[in-house]
């Protein structure tokens, strides 16, 4: 395989009749597409690519679109032809738009028909919708280039410190990253997956598009986000690829539905989760005491068959990436049958680096390196401690290399040559590996350094805060300050700042004295249309403190921090 069209090619082959892509067909009804059927859109649509608008080898093509299976078909359609796909978020203001389609310069844009006029305004190309994609000019019969070090993909940063940058990855790198991480899934043929996460975002790209294709299981797409919390349970799901937020939201549909069958359920509900503490070892196996085995027996033959029907009746694990998830919520789905397998990466690797796995999952950890870094194919990590010192079994900056490391930013060569050094990739994030098993403790651009020299990662503060149900988002702030202190937005603006600092407090009860907040401040909804969240909800500190300068300021005067 040389080319990530080959994947697909390759499944076709072995397994033609598997259902590949289920769909949205009409108002209500669904169809779907098989391996064979997948492969022949995709040879069609790379005919009129090629015929109509002359795309070939190298060309860049933009796509602006919400999550859909047309564009499984036309990234398959691009690489076919050697061509490379430029997806942008649709979530994005015009400014971002307007400067990402500037930068990467794309040959061509398409367009979701609900985004014509947004990409129209920002851009001197016109955009065409997909259906322009959909004339019968016969199949492209050509052989797909080999492209294994070549640009497959230019995927642009959530841009959380500044502009966007266009992340190059190559063929090799996302083949590789899909092929490692399905070496460590349990996926097979027979599985469903069912997903929300946008193709913008590489790790949908790697997992969904490389990682799933290669395995010949399912992919099944919801129209929105409503269809998917409608319908999920009807769709029967095996694998629901997640994020912290949706997962946070099923906990509170489950409890909210046994709240709703009564005091004596809710009891029997709450006995599980206590059994589920001790029948669970730190890495998800059972324990083999026959007394709990029963009791638990009978549990999941009641009270935890019920739940597994709100969610289907067929889900077998969570995967859950593109930020960390809170211990407890990690540990809960545990406790009902419901394993959250956690990862990580960033788009720089193609993304993924670590993941838990079934009998190999610890709660707070993001899980054991995948093999593209093992050193016997080329690969290898380390960490790079303040001191400069290098090593396995240090805390520091996380570095790896190999055959997923990306291959430079964009007309960015200065920024590629701060992040690429000797072939190690700075990932910039900290932590440390024990056990075998990966755990971060945040950003290293992030740390706050307070006056009297305690250094603070603020994720893990932010990430408890963000567990009270009173607060939306969180943003720790303190540097050359005394203390720490919390920028929040609140669920309701009604709600008490006395009442939700003094939860505040007792959520952080066990850090250390110099990383509790000593003090709140309440300010307006961060969101993603005034910059102060990127695409994917991440906050943006920076834009942060630019909005919102004047209030901080004044908030930190009044605590006679400046």
């Amino acid at each position: 395989m040389n080319n990530l069209y080959d994947i697909l090619n390759f499944s076709a082959k072995e397994a033609g009749d598997n259902v590949f892509l289920n769909v949205p067909d009409g108002t209500e009804e669904r169809k779907t597409i098989t391996y064979n059927e997948t492969l022949h859109l995709v040879q069609e649509q790379s005919q009129v690519l090629k015929v109509e608008y002359d795309i070939r080898l190298g060309d860049r093509v933009a796509i602006i679109a919400p999550k859909c299976y047309e564009q499984v078909i036309l990234y398959y359609a691009l690489w076919q032809l050697g061509a490379i796909i430029v997806p942008v978020s649709e979530g994005l203001g015009s400014d971002e738009v307007s400067f990402i389609l500037a930068d990467a310069e794309p040959k061509m844009i398409f367009a979701h028909d609900a985004f014509i006029e947004k990409v129209s305004s920002c851009s001197d190309l016109i955009p065409l919708s997909f259906k322009a994609l959909k004339k019968s000019l016969g199949k492209c019969d050509q052989e797909a280039p080999d492209c294994y070090d070549q640009t497959a993909a230019l995927i642009y940063t959530s841009g959380s410190t500044g502009r966007p940058k266009g992340v190059i990855l190559s063929h090799r790198n996302l083949m590789v990253n899909g092929i490692s991480a399905a070496d460590k899934l349990p996926v097979t043929e027979a599985d469903k997956v069912a997903s929300l996460l946008p193709y913008w975002h590489s790790f949908a790209l790697s997992t969904e598009i490389v990682m799933i294709c290669f395995l010949q299981a399912s992919l099944i797409f919801a129209r929105d986000m409503k269809d998917f919390s409608k319908n999920l349970a009807t769709w029967k799901p095996s694998i629901v690829m997640a994020v912290p937020r949706m997962l946070a939201m099923y906990r509170d549909q489950i409890f909210k539905g046994i709240e709703g069958k009564g005091e004596a359920i809710a009891q029997v509900f709450n006995d599980c989760l206590i059994t589920g503490e001790s029948f669970f070892n730190a890495n998800g196996l059972k324990n083999p005491d026959p007394r709990l085995r029963l009791k638990r027996l009978k549990q999941e033959q009641t009270i935890l068959k019920q739940i597994g029907l709100m969610l289907g009746g067929d889900l077998r694990f969570f995967v859950s990436g593109g930020a960390p998830i809170a211990a407890d919520l990690q540990d809960f789905f545990r406790d009902i049958n419901m394993p959250v397998y956690q990862g990580y990466g960033l788009t720089e690797s193609s993304p993924v680096i670590s993941c838990n796995t079934p009998g190999f999952s610890r709660t707070g950890s993001s899980g054991t390196m995948l093999s593209w870094l093992d050193p016997a194919y080329g690969g290898d990590w380390t960490f790079l401690n303040a001191a400069g010192e290098k090593g396995k079994d240090l805390e520091g900056e996380l570095l790896v290399k190999g055959d997923c490391v990306m291959q430079g930013y964009w007309k960015y060569s200065d920024t590629s040559a701060k992040t690429l050094n000797n072939g190690w990739l700075h990932t910039g994030d900290m932590g440390k590996v024990t056990d075998g098993f990966l755990y971060l403790s945040g950003r290293a651009s992030n740390l706050i350094v307070l006056r009297g020299g305690e250094k603070v990662h603020p994720e893990h503060i932010e990430d408890l805060i963000r567990e009270l149900d009173e607060v939306n988002e969180v943003m720790m702030i303190g540097d050359n300050c005394k203390n720490i202190y919390a920028l929040i937005n609140k669920v309701d603006e009604d709600l008490d700042d006395k009442m939700i600092a003094k939860k505040m407090a007792a959520i952080c009860s066990d850090l250390a004295n110099f990383q509790k907040p000593k003090g709140l401040l309440s300010l307006t909804p961060f969101s993603p249309e005034d910059g102060t969240l990127t695409p994917t909800l991440k906050i943006r500190r920076k834009n942060i403190w630019q909005r919102s300068e004047i209030q901080i300021n004044a908030f930190l005067k009044a605590h006679k921090e400046i």
